[in-house]
């Protein structure tokens, strides 16, 4: 299932929505979650020395929390596999 960065920006800026979905995508038989993590305004949603977070979408702010590290660890809770994309980064755990 793909998350995307700025649709989702406001829904997942809690880690319990989070939770929420990644949950029921498991109840529906997938096994993977790929986290859009670079928006198309260049900035990202995990911490890097490389481009500024990002923190702001449509004027509404999230909260500062490790929104990827969130998903890896509960998709890997839940025996999915997580998968994180970016225009021109892609990584796995």
């Amino acid at each position: 299932m793909w998350f995307d960065a700025e649709a989702n920006f406001e829904r997942f800026s809690h880690p319990d929505s989070i939770d929420y979905y990644l949950t029921k995508i498991k109840s529906l038989g997938f096994t993977h979650a790929v986290v859009d993590v670079r928006p198309i305004t260049g900035e990202v949603l995990f911490d890097t020395e490389f481009a500024p977070k990002m923190r702001e979408w449509q004027g509404y702010e999230r909260k500062d929390f490790d929104y990827l590290g969130h998903f890896i660890k509960k998709a890997h809770e839940l025996g999915n596999r997580s998968a994180c994309f970016s225009q021109c980064i892609c990584c796995r755990s």
